[in-house]
């Protein structure tokens, strides 16, 4: 994601929790692949594991 999107998206969420969880699932963890196409699976998978 380049820095101008990412700047974009994150303006748009309205509350500092949608904030974190975006810059979590955005910017500091990456996407297996076996996730590939299905960010927001992996994303919500990982949660459920902690």
């Amino acid at each position: 994601m380049e820095k101008e999107v990412y700047k974009e998206e994150i303006q748009e969420l309205s509350n500092e929790d949608e904030k974190k969880i975006f810059t979590q699932k955005n910017y500091f963890h990456g996407t297996p692949v076996v996730f590939e196409g299905r960010e927001n699976d992996y994303y919500y998978f990982r949660e459920s594991v902690k």
